[in-house]
Order: structure tokens, then C-alpha cells, then sequence
């Protein structure tokens, strides 16, 4: 018994402080963002753009089908497809719960552009909303730039879901907005600077 208790007290420790990268209180609760590793910027990064992959983030721009690129400042990944419909290869081998979280950012970017992100995405990768950490580009041939962020963040999935799912019931943008701010107010990073919906 006293053998199984050292185990539990020990798991505890190591969770507590393993929880909550891009949180400000790091409680147990709140593991949605453990292993989700955002690098360290002094100054959010160079370039004109103030992104903190500086001039490498407008690279998106230029994808075509089929090809990425690494933003090497943050990390992130990011890849062309021809439409909604073709999920980018990153997400091959990952989980029902990241596909289906991809698949409801696309479907729900005109929401997502509204709903702020709490993983800390808007300081270390200058994410402007939730939809950001899925998709980066919707363009007007229908080509979507999507991006990995959301692979390593259960925050991000969180968010992006209960937004389609809150939608789904008939919610607005705002009641939607509100809850989102509500829940993840305390215990998790500042929100991206997403703008309020009219």
C-alpha cells in the first residue's frame, strides 16, 4: 500500500508540473496543453509583420497543392490541399479527436475567426484566433493552408469543438464567444487578440 501511494504521489508531482504549458495557474485539472512546447521569443520575433516567425510567416502565401513549409522560430507546420474535403498529410496518423477537430475548424472558420485561443498561441506563434491553429488560409479557389499547431494542443481541439458543437445547437457567435471566455478565463495563457463579433 505504502508502495502504490509513493506511486500515485509521485505520477501527481510529475503532473503538476508537466501541466499547462501556456497556462497561468498549473493545476492538474488543466493538462489540456502538456507537451505542447512553444519556443521562447525575447521580442515576438522579426520582420515587419510581428509574427514571431518574422518574414517566414507570409510563406504560406505562396504554397501550392500538396507542398509545406516549417516555420522554424515556432514550430508549426504548415501545408496546402486542394479543398476542405483533402485533410493535410500531418494529420495521416493522428487521432479521431485531431481530424475531427481539423475538420470543424474548416467547416467553422467564419466562428473560429471570433473565439480567442487560451494556449498562449497569440504571444508565441501571433495567432490572432482559435482558427489560426488549425487553418491559415482559406483562398478564394478554395485551396486551404492548414497548419499543425493543433496537433499538440488539447486546448486548441477543446475550443475548436465546443465552438462547431455550440453552433450545431444554435448558438451565436457571441453566446459561443462568451462561454468560450468564461471557461478558460482561469488557469490557462492569455487569449489571442481576436476581435469581438458585431
Amino acid at each position: 500500500m505504502k508502495k502504490l501511494t509513493k506511486i500515485m504521489v509521485a505520477s501527481l508531482l510529475t503532473l503538476t508540473v508537466a501541466t499547462g504549458c501556456g497556462t497561468t495557474e498549473k493545476t492538474a485539472q488543466n493538462d489540456e496543453h502538456a507537451g505542447h512546447d512553444h519556443p521562447a521569443t525575447n521580442n515576438g520575433g522579426s520582420g515587419s509583420t510581428g509574427h514571431p516567425a518574422g518574414a517566414q510567416a507570409e510563406a504560406y502565401k505562396t504554397l501550392k497543392v500538396g507542398e509545406s513549409v516549417k516555420l522554424t522560430t515556432i514550430g508549426d507546420l504548415q501545408e496546402a490541399t486542394a479543398n476542405k474535403t483533402s485533410l493535410p498529410a500531418f494529420l495521416m496518423n493522428k487521432n479521431a479527436k485531431m481530424k475531427d477537430s481539423y475538420k470543424a475548424a474548416v467547416e467553422n472558420v467564419d466562428i473560429l475567426q471570433y473565439i480567442p485561443c487560451y494556449c498562449g498561441c497569440g504571444e508565441h506563434a501571433g495567432h490572432m484566433s482559435n482558427a489560426e491553429c488549425f487553418v491559415r488560409d482559406v483562398r478564394p479557389d478554395g485551396v486551404v493552408v492548414w497548419d499543425d499547431h493543433g496537433t499538440r494542443c488539447d486546448t486548441c481541439m477543446n475550443i475548436a469543438l465546443k465552438a462547431a458543437e455550440m453552433k450545431e445547437e444554435g448558438k451565436t457567435v457571441k453566446e459561443i464567444r462568451t462561454y468560450i471566455d468564461e471557461k478558460y478565463k482561469k488557469g490557462y495563457a492569455k487569449p489571442t487578440p481576436t476581435p469581438m463579433p458585431s
